[in-house]
């Protein structure tokens, strides 16, 4: 695409590129927004050693840099800028000759634009189950690097007993075990329940390329039913698509980029795959170390995807709690939409419908097609719900 076709196509303060990586001195001067209202107030980085950003740029937005910034652009490309300068991010820096590999979508990097604005009708997790039986934390809907290494569920209620099973893997017996063999420790997210963690059975093995399914059940006495979790599938990587990523990683690897943006290209490399466990955890450590927005609505977008609801709405909390210090109006569009999805979920229509309508009115304040397109969609559907 000619620079001055992608620069006609970019609004005046859309969404562009993010900056992902920060060493140095540097100031990130949004422009006027198109209405002419005054730009929001000079965001100052000062990162001697070098610090994760996740900060998201606009079109026309002017950086300061004295040091080293690495910028992942929407459109699938990566820029760095290094030494003292100053640079506008209006569509030439973000439409240089350096690709990024074709599944690294720029869109993984812009909330709600990669799939992640869908409804989910007919939940795997209930929160009602929450006590009931055990839930499923990991390996949970996933794709596989390799065999597992532990369980996680959260803790059933008075359990006495839980029986670990794998369905769909040649040799793999269920396995009991009492409920005070787990280490199981306080979560925030599921208190009074906690979250146990076991040691994935010796005996058990995954066929590769094969779906196996993932079960817990619990019971509070020998006389008592046993009451099965949801099941989690799971799925080893086979070696085709385990090459296509080890080679899309090793393409990032070529590019000489900081630990942080690769990393999180990594991460996306993950999520395309359907290596949601994996995605995960990098957004969990990338969250502990800066606990930005964009991070927390990561999260709960991968929540979603391996239908961890409660999981998905903590993580929007979170967010709308980090943007109430400094608002941002695509991210809040993000979180209400993802608390949109969540209340969707549950069959709560009315809560859906006043979120999602928050939502689009944002989307349409910051002019993003895509979302709008989809969040309309959806907000018909729901009103239709609506008793």
């Amino acid at each position: 695409m000619a620079r001055q076709e992608a620069d006609s196509q970019l609004s005046e303060a859309q969404p562009i590129a993010l900056l992902t990586y920060a060493e140095g001195d540097v100031i990130v001067q949004s422009p006027d927004t198109s209405e002419g209202e005054p730009a929001a107030e000079p965001v100052e980085i000062h990162a001697a050693g070098g610090l994760p950003v996740y900060e998201i740029v606009r079109f026309g937005t002017t950086l300061s840099v004295n040091g080293n910034v690495t910028i992942v652009c929407y459109n699938n490309t990566v820029y760095q800028v290094q030494g003292r300068t100053d640079v506008q991010i209006a569509g030439g820096p973000c439409f240089n000759p350096t690709p990024l590999p074709h599944n690294v979508p720029g869109g993984d990097m812009i909330p709600g634009d990669d799939g992640t604005l869908i409804l989910t009708e007919v939940p795997l997790e209930e929160e009602a189950d929450y006590g009931r039986i055990p839930i499923i934390i990991s390996p949970r809907n996933t794709v596989l690097l390799t065999q597992p290494t532990m369980l996680r569920w959260v803790e059933q209620a008075e359990a006495e007993t839980y029986r670990l099973s794998l369905i769909n893997a040649p040799g793999a017996s269920p396995l009991l075990i009492q409920a005070d063999e787990p280490n199981c420790t306080e979560n925030a997210i599921t208190t009074p329940l906690r979250i146990c963690t076991y040691p994935w059975p010796a005996t058990w093995s995954l066929p590769t390329g094969e779906s196996a399914f993932l079960a817990i059940a619990g019971r509070t006495s020998v006389a008592s039913p046993w009451l099965d979790s949801d099941r989690s599938r799971i799925l080893l990587i086979t070696d085709e698509l385990k090459m296509a990523v080890d080679n899309d990683i090793a393409e990032i690897q070529l590019r000489s980029l900081d630990e942080v943006t690769e990393r999180l290209l990594t991460a996306g490399i993950y999520w395309e795959a359907g290596i949601y466990g994996d995605a995960i955890a990098y957004y969990l450590a990338a969250q502990n170390q800066v606990g930005a927005p964009l991070l927390s609505i990561r999260l709960g977008d991968l929540y979603r995807a391996i239908e961890l609801q409660r999981f998905a709405f903590d993580a929007y909390q979170q967010a709308a709690q980090q943007l109430d210090q400094r608002d941002d109006p695509i991210l809040r569009a993000a979180v209400e939409f993802g608390f949109g999805a969540v209340y969707f979920t549950r069959g709560d229509f009315q809560k859906a419908e006043s979120h999602l309508s928050t939502s689009l009115q944002l989307y349409e304040e910051v002019g993003t097609p895509k979302q709008i397109t989809a969040v309309q969609s959806h907000l018909e559907d729901v009103r239709q719900r609506i008793p």
